[in-house]
């Protein structure tokens, strides 16, 4: 490889030039696009330290980079592609390199960053040796005491298992790499990429999960602090960021609901197998700084990186202490979700060490069909236990009707304790539905306290709560105990009375329009598409399609709607039946009456009685006069 030669400057950076670039080809514009997401940028925020030289290695997306808490002078960015790395330096302001990790050998970086991997960052136009050698490419780069932060795609997570489309290694053109199953050398699970460090001298601090693809995550996560066998039993919480990775996704057509899989795996142990994105936070162990005390969590080592010498492509090195990798002491967080930008309450979470917390945050003023937010209500101690709603769909899935009344009995007592001397609810406990609840030892906790609404009646409390449950049940197929020819609205009713309350229709109507409200504002909608969500979920039933196009569960629904036609076509030959045989009996009784009319006794008696009815009608006459 030849030295790399400036090729031209721009108003904001530099790029720079090798003979291996890709002039006619595009990872930042062109298709899958290139990786990013504000879950990531939270991540870097909290990992980089201002004074760390970073290098940015592969397509990512430029609000990524320029997020990064360093001056654009201390950034490196490596992409291959010629036209995305002009772009990237007018836009970033910072070095831009086109090639592969060949182009800036001999250079020594404190923070290496490949959230999009090793596929994209390799050259079409150089060798392709495969995932290792570049992997061994880039830990050469790394200072003693440096951060790798690398994401690697999961072949068979639950993106690629659901997928109705073909795989980009199908589809023509959508890649410029072979697909992983060509590499045996590939690390395909947690274990494997942790010995593939190993051997290049990096030792994982972190892995985190990402769903709900690899390219965009919105949810990072560690099973090992998040898992079913973790201490402090963030299962509730796990479950609910989980349901937020997949909103605003619903119109993507699937084999199966991903969510509803990734869920099962991950609270069964399986979460590593079936995630879709490993994220791995690596360091090279310092030679002339001890580690950092890592009793309060996973975080990176602490101090200098270096004490002397030449920083090679960047000039002399900085005196030993200025330029630590990450932030001193810093404890990685074990979940990082970033709810979905499309409604205007949105917000990035951290989970560290069961303390959780807003990084980011935007809401608008006043408030949304009668819903306000304040994010700052959420910081805190996260609750401790399972998921309520999957305790009770567990129980259900079961037909524990015993165990469904004592859960729904609990909840509505739990409910009954936070009304006021009306007999209403408000504030949080009035928008939080069953799964955003924690079945901790104390009973049900609220995960979520930042909405807030105002007083409702009870009755319309708990019907919307389990209304909603009742939508989630039919939509996704669920097994439950009741008759499946029950509607969303029917079904309410049967869980208010299995709660111990009176079933009130009045107020399940009530509910649903609340329902509505809530829903709409935390997605931004106006009036008319809050009235269609009141309209959709006001016919629910057996046969309703699922919010996610997932092949698996449409075939569900329309089992379940053929089952409803043959019940319908039974109750229908049913009553058939029994209008002809309504219908033989009158004919049968008017030919016996005939025939009764016809005989000698009957025109007899006919004659006998004709006097007595004759002097009957005369003496009602005599006394009309």
């Amino acid at each position: 490889m030849s030295t790399v030669e400036r090729d031209r400057r721009t108003a904001g950076g530099t790029a720079a030039r090798t003979p291996v670039e890709m002039p006619h080809w595009s990872d930042l514009t062109g298709p899958p696009g290139p990786c990013g997401g504000r879950a990531a940028v939270t991540l870097l925020a909290r990992a980089v330290s201002p004074l760390a030289r970073v290098l940015v290695a592969g397509p990512h997306e430029p609000a990524l980079v320029a997020g990064l808490p360093v001056p654009p002078e201390r950034i490196t960015w490596l992409l291959r592609s010629r036209h995305d790395a002009v772009d990237a330096a007018r836009a970033a302001g910072a070095e831009v390199v086109c090639g592969g990790p060949e182009a800036v050998a001999g250079r020594s970086y404190d923070v290496i960053v490949a959230l999009d991997g090793l596929d994209r960052v390799v050259s079409a136009e150089g060798p392709q040796a495969g995932w290792v050698p570049a992997l061994d490419a880039l830990a050469a780069l790394l200072a003693p005491g440096g951060l790798l932060l690398l994401g690697v795609a999961n072949p068979l997570g639950v993106h690629e298992l659901t997928a109705l489309t073909p795989t980009p290694h199908e589809a023509a053109d959508r890649h410029w790499h072979a697909p992983a199953a060509a590499d045996p050398d590939r690390p395909g699970s947690p274990d494997r990429l942790r010995a593939v460090l190993a051997r290049d001298g990096l030792t994982v601090r972190r892995l985190w999960l990402g769903y709900p693809d690899p390219l965009a995550p919105v949810l990072l996560l560690d099973p090992e602090a998040c898992g079913p066998d973790a201490p402090g039993g963030m299962g509730a919480a796990v479950d609910l960021a989980l349901a937020g990775a997949w909103a605003g996704r619903d119109g993507a057509a699937v084999l199966s609901d991903p969510h509803t899989l990734a869920a099962d795996a991950l609270a069964n142990g399986l979460g590593s197998a079936f995630a879709p994105l490993w994220l791995v936070a690596a360091v090279r162990p310092s030679t002339t700084v001890p580690q950092a005390d890592t009793s309060a969590g996973p975080g990176i080592p602490e101090g200098s990186l270096a004490t002397s010498g030449m920083h090679p492509g960047h000039g002399p090195m900085p005196e030993s202490g200025e330029r630590p990798a990450a932030r001193s002491g810093a404890v990685l967080p074990e979940l990082i979700h970033a709810e979905p930008a499309a409604g205007p309450h949105t917000a990035t979470w951290t989970f560290t060490g069961a303390e959780r917390a807003a990084v980011t945050s935007a809401a608008p003023d006043g408030e949304l069909f009668g819903i306000t937010r304040d994010v700052a209500a959420v910081a805190g101690p996260v609750p401790a236990g399972p998921g309520f709603e999957r305790v009770l769909r567990d129980a259900c899935r079961r037909r524990d009707t015993p165990r469904v009344r004592a859960l729904l009995a609990a909840y509505a007592d739990w409910l009954r304790g936070r009304t006021d001397e009306q007999g209403q609810v408000a504030g949080a406990y009035a928008c939080t539905g069953l799964d955003g609840l924690a079945l901790s030892p104390g009973g049900p906790a609220v995960l979520d306290p930042s909405w807030s609404a105002g007083p409702r009646p009870l009755a319309v409390v708990l019907a919307r709560t389990l209304h909603r449950f009742a939508e989630r049940l039919l939509t996704g197929g669920a097994v439950h105990p009741w008759p499946s020819t029950l509607d969303a609205a029917e079904l309410t009713l049967v869980l208010v009375g299995a709660a111990g309350e009176r079933p009130d229709p009045a107020a399940v109507t009530a509910a649903v329009e609340f329902d509505a409200d809530l829903r709409a504002a935390a997605a931004g909608l106006d009036q008319a598409g809050r009235d269609r969500l009141a309209r959709r979920a006001a016919t629910v039933g057996t046969g309703t399609a699922p919010d996610v196009a997932a092949y698996r569960e449409l075939l569900l629904a329309d089992r379940r709607l053929r089952g409803e036609l043959e019940h319908a076509r039974g109750v229908a030959a049913r009553a058939e039946q029994q209008r002809r045989a309504a219908e033989e009996a009158a004919r049968a009784a008017r030919q016996t009456v005939a025939q009764l009319k016809g005989s000698a006794s009957f025109r007899l008696g006919r004659a006998l009685l004709a006097p007595a009815r004759w002097a009957r009608g005369a003496a009602r006459r005599f006394r009309r006069r």
